[in-house]
């Protein structure tokens, strides 16, 4: 299974290379590649300094903010420096901290959350088809997470040896998953419309994807590839870690956005 998983997302980094690298061609500029290199850096320091939790005995769920510097680079300088800044990042996180068996899913991962913000700021403002299908998507990634909150949280083999929820905190948590989904379709709707500030709506709206699409759904998966880590553990412990992390990110990122915004205004000034 592990060569098999290898070898899929070796085929996936290879087809998203050549869709992002034929649609926007990289342009080596000398300023840019520094920021990105910055931003590479500290996302390093940050992963570094991240808080590692353990499942099934195994480190595999970190808390922590590095995340922020790979969303930027996407945001402010496209999928092409997004994806060489995700393969650079693994590389380099693979000597700092290494493994006994690289895994090209992880690698994946960093390079789609590098990658992805870029093609939403480049995509969704001006395609009504891709709104209307996050619209969709995000309604169905919603209606399973509380799907999962109130039939599956009951089997007693999962989730009561990992943590018990009363009947309360399945509430509240379903009402901050609602309020999310409400607040996303609202923002993308502004999106759409080119007399409001975009940025807020395209820093959440990527902040969403990268974590409850991209960090839910794979990183899961590749734990339980590669170390047997049961999937549902980890998806759910990841879901309960997002209901936090998305507004944190989401202010912070969006702080770095219009700073790094004024920065290159000013050098293209």
């Amino acid at each position: 299974m592990i060569i098999g998983m290898q070898i899929l997302s070796l085929v996936v980094l290879i087809l998203l290379g050549i869709f992002v690298f034929k649609k926007y061609p990289l342009k080596l500029q000398t300023k840019p590649m520094i920021q990105v290199t910055f931003l590479i850096v500290i996302a390093l320091i940050l992963s570094y300094l991240s808080l590692m939790l353990a499942i099934s005995g195994f480190p595999s769920l970190k808390i922590g903010f590095a995340l922020v510097p790979l969303i930027l680079i996407g945001l402010v300088y496209g999928p092409s420096y997004g994806f060489i800044a995700g393969l650079i990042y693994d590389v380099l996180g693979l000597i700092i901290t290494p493994t006994d068996l690289p895994f090209l899913g992880f690698t994946l991962t960093n390079v789609l959350v590098c990658t992805v913000p870029g093609l939403i700021a480049r995509y969704c403002g001006f395609n009504k088809n891709m709104i209307k299908r996050l619209k969709i998507s995000a309604g169905l990634l919603i209606g399973l997470l509380l799907a999962f909150i109130w039939t599956l949280t009951y089997q007693s083999w999962f989730i009561d040896a990992v943590m018990k929820l009363t009947n309360v905190q399945r509430i509240i948590i379903s009402l901050i998953l609602v309020v999310y989904l409400i607040i996303f379709e609202i923002l993308l709707v502004k999106y759409q419309n080119p007399d409001n500030n975009k940025a807020l709506s395209l820093v959440f709206v990527s902040v969403i994807v990268v974590e409850a699409v991209i960090n839910l759904f794979l990183n899961p998966l590749w734990l339980y590839t590669m170390y047997g880590i049961p999937y549902l553990v980890s998806f759910f412990l990841r879901m309960l870690k997002l209901l936090v992390m998305i507004p944190v990110d989401t202010i912070i990122i969006l702080t770095g956005y219009k700073l790094l915004q004024k920065l290159r205004g000013k050098q293209h000034g």
